[in-house]
């Protein structure tokens, strides 16, 4: 959750501090819980994976085919 407060942040805060909250942002991008996926063949969080490819994937193909890059999860 900490990615989507600063997103929100950035959008609504005065264009003087948008630069450096977005900034902030980027550092801390590769900590989001997006970018990380339990495992697939353990018993245990098989299900938290479906879960994951359902509702988080979407997102990563929007972002993929809004800014031209892909994610690495």
């Amino acid at each position: 959750m900490p990615l989507m407060k600063l997103v929100c942040t950035a959008l609504e805060r005065v264009l003087l501090t948008r630069p450096k909250i977005i900034e902030h942002m980027l550092r801390m991008l590769h900590q989001d819980l997006v970018f990380f996926r339990a495992p697939e063949e353990s018993d245990l969080t098989s299900d938290v994976h479906e879960v994951q490819v359902d509702r988080i994937d979407p997102l990563l193909e929007w972002v993929k085919s809004e800014f031209g890059i892909k994610p690495k999860v």
